[in-house]
């Protein structure tokens, strides 16, 4: 049986890593804006930490790589029948972006959607990049919600 993710931990390092230490209290001061491209950021991360989890089972234990970056690197030379040696020096955002087709399309385990849910209650905190608006938290999440059992 395969080990069982601790969300809650990855959630909070992402956070941190976005925000800085005591996220909660930081996004309280945080204007909405400069506070949904921190969310934004740390539920890429977030997403991105999932998905290499996913890829990870998928590969089985003989084959998946243990950093994030070389499973990255790995499907990332899968899809695009890269050489190793062309993503070798690739940094993770350059590696987002090739992966960007099966990371839009990724949906969340059970488990690590609840861990996020709570964000799909920011309805009215959007997500803006200067001059782009790309809609709200609340629908970022929910983009990534995993499919309702029958």
């Amino acid at each position: 049986m395969a080990k069982s993710m601790h969300y809650d931990l990855i959630w909070q390092y992402a956070l941190r890593k976005a925000i800085g230490d005591n996220p909660m209290a930081q996004l309280d001061v945080m204007g909405e804006e400069e506070g949904g491209q921190a969310i934004h950021k740390a539920f890429q991360q977030y997403l991105v930490t999932c998905y290499c989890e996913r890829i990870r089972r998928e590969l089985g234990p003989a084959m998946a790589p243990q950093e994030d970056d070389d499973v990255l690197k790995l499907k990332a030379a899968l899809i695009h029948h890269w050489t190793t040696a062309e993503v070798d020096s690739l940094d993770q955002q350059v590696l987002i972006n090739a992966l960007a087709g099966e990371l839009s399309q990724f949906q969340l385990d059970e488990e690590a959607y609840g861990v996020v849910a709570y964000l799909e209650q920011l309805t009215g905190r959007p997500i803006r990049n200067p001059g782009h608006k790309h809609g709200t938290l609340s629908d970022m999440v929910k983009h990534h919600r995993p499919p309702l059992a029958d």
